[in-house]
């Protein structure tokens, strides 16, 4: 809770900035931030010095499972594509060729793919996301004691006592 949202919005970007992240993403009422993981304690205690928090959670994701993964299937397509190399070179026949240079093409499309799903996740692991969603403060109860549970009837009423609602009495029946 902030007293300006524009304001800590900036600050927060800047608080990014500082600790060697950015802004990835904003709207009208939350800012996201990539920050590097060493920083990511920092930048949430500063982050928490901007105002209020009203409400805190922390998730963490393990993909040490899914890089393991990878790395086998590509270790194996690397392997496969050596493979097809050697038999390449040892081929006379040119549908032979041609058979080989296309599952050639296949596991150099899969390495490609699979280095670039691996470097994604380097740098997941190498930065840390934070969303900063920004409220105001709620006003403050009316002095008067008309503190009603529904803010459309205040204005309601406030609009009768200023003559910019018209009164209609219902009929009866």
């Amino acid at each position: 809770v902030v007293v300006s949202t524009a304001a800590a919005q900036a600050s927060v970007k800047e608080i990014a900035e500082a600790c060697g992240g950015w802004m990835s993403e904003s709207d009208a009422r939350s800012i996201t931030i990539r920050v590097p993981a060493a920083k990511f304690d920092t930048a949430l205690e500063r982050i928490a010095l901007l105002g209020e928090v009203a409400d805190r959670n922390v998730r963490a994701q393990d993909v040490t499972e899914q890089m393991l993964e990878l790395d086998i299937r590509l270790e194996n397509a690397k392997r496969m594509r050596e493979r097809l190399l050697a038999h390449l070179e040892k081929s006379t026949k040119m549908e032979d060729t041609l058979r080989i240079e296309a599952e050639l093409g296949r596991v150099t499309l899969e390495i490609e793919s699979l280095e670039g799903k691996l470097r994604l996740l380097r740098s997941q692991v190498a930065m840390s996301t934070i969303r900063v969603e920004l409220n105001r403060p709620q006003p403050m109860a009316r002095e008067d004691g008309g503190n009603l549970p529904f803010q459309w009837v205040t204005r309601l009423g406030d609009g009768l006592v200023a003559g910019s609602v018209e009164s209609r009495p219902r009929k009866p029946g």
